[in-house]
């Protein structure tokens, strides 16, 4: 999704804009840096996982500290 290429890349600013929700995307980052993602709790399961979607993030990559938490909203939701 960082590519010059797509429409959320600013030439004249040198940056990127993402309209996305702000608590997934630190989680998503924090992926990209670690390789581990955590489920943030402050945040619904449907939204996290469609947030994940956009960014190409199975939700099985989940570390195992917060499948439980992910398991419940699914489990919920179902």
């Amino acid at each position: 999704r960082l590519t010059t290429n797509l429409a959320n890349y600013d030439p004249l600013l040198n940056e990127y804009f993402f309209d996305r929700h702000p608590a997934v995307f630190a989680q998503v980052l924090n992926y990209y840096r670690t390789g581990k993602l955590h489920y943030p709790l402050d945040v619904c399961g449907p939204l996290f996982e469609e947030e994940l979607k956009y960014w190409g993030i199975d939700s099985n990559e989940c570390e195992p500290c917060c499948w439980m938490t992910l398991s419940t909203t699914r489990d919920t939701a179902e």
